[in-house]
């Protein structure tokens, strides 16, 4: 690679699926597992491997419990990550905005959760 320049193998996410932003926050593509995104995103390495889901896609919508709507920006918390559905495709979520909260707001989020949710916060617009 150092010759010719980079070299795109299959352990590569295709450009653009993970674009890390300049606050610390990332975009990730639906398409992605849980263990390429892992790679990119340390915080992500402690997602279990789940029958449920294949994605990172799969695993918010696991979260959510159901299938935004186009132009809905639902979010959902899980531990001290909160994902938010930027763009749809059809029925299927292309892409998710993912924050990473500090432990500070960790307290403070965790008094306001809705017990119903099971530690799961669901954010709507």
């Amino acid at each position: 690679e150092e010759i010719v320049g980079e070299i795109e193998d299959e352990y590569d996410p295709p450009k653009n699926d993970v674009v890390e932003n300049p606050d610390g926050s990332f975009i990730l593509s639906g398409l992605l597992t849980p263990q390429e995104a892992g790679r990119y995103v340390e915080a992500l390495d402690e997602l279990e491997e789940d029958d449920n889901y294949d994605t990172i896609a799969g695993f918010v919508l696991s979260l959510l419990g159901r299938i935004p709507e186009d132009g809905e920006h639902a979010a959902v918390n899980f531990k001290n990550l909160r994902f938010t559905v930027l763009k749809m495709d059809d029925r299927r979520i292309d892409q998710i905005l993912l924050e990473i909260l500090p432990e500070e707001n960790l307290v403070e989020e965790k008094s306001k959760i809705d017990n119903d949710f099971n530690g799961q916060k669901l954010i709507e617009d």
